[in-house]
């Protein structure tokens, strides 16, 4: 509504909406963040939480030509999660290999147990992408609050840090590496059944 006849009045209205965008983002990260004691933990099959959200992301992967593929290992122990957090997590690492990977892909996830810290087993997740890996400069602050590869896209910086941390809630255990084997990155999550 504001009338002048000065050309850049868009343009500058436009930087202040996407930087809104960004606050509101970051806010909620943080929010979200600070807001992780209320788990409600329950024995569950940790395929549940993954199965959800893969499907939540099936359109993304339709959009970016992504292919998933599922290795899970039948008779898994029953893990004491929150559902909801832990569908959480898998939908951060699987949107972080889905923008990895704008020309498409394979993302692959396998379920299995790892072994046992002598009581109890412990129940392994693997999810690894063709994309472009984890780019050297990052790869030791990977967990840092705030770093982020897509600044510029809306990318806050908090989704590994938040999956850390509920993971960690969870006496849990979270990896990032490149593969060896081939392009792409690895993330390793491992839980006590």
């Amino acid at each position: 509504k504001i009338k002048s006849t000065d050309e850049n009045i868009p343009q500058v209205l436009k930087y202040i909406g996407d930087a809104i965008v960004r606050a509101d983002k970051v806010i909620v990260g943080l929010l979200d963040f600070s807001s992780l004691s209320n788990f409600v933990m329950e024995p569950g099959d940790l395929r549940e939480p993954l199965e959800s959200a893969l499907i939540l992301l099936k359109n993304e992967f339709d959009r970016y030509q992504i292919k998933a593929v599922k290795v899970f290992e039948q008779g898994l122990p029953l893990v004491r999660m929150d559902k909801n957090r832990m569908e959480q997590v898998f939908v951060n690492i699987l949107l972080n290999a889905v923008q990895a990977m704008p020309q498409g892909g394979t993302i692959t996830v396998r379920v299995s147990v790892k072994g046992s810290d002598g009581r109890r087993k412990v129940v392994g997740l693997e999810i690894e992408d063709t994309g472009i890996g984890v780019p050297a400069h990052i790869r030791d602050r990977i967990f840092s609050p705030f770093l982020t590869t897509r600044r510029s896209s809306g990318g806050s910086g908090l989704g590994l840090v938040v999956c850390r941390h509920i993971l960690q809630m969870h006496g849990g255990e979270i990896a990032v590496e490149n593969r060896k084997d081939s392009p792409g990155a690895r993330v390793t999550i491992l839980l006590k059944a």
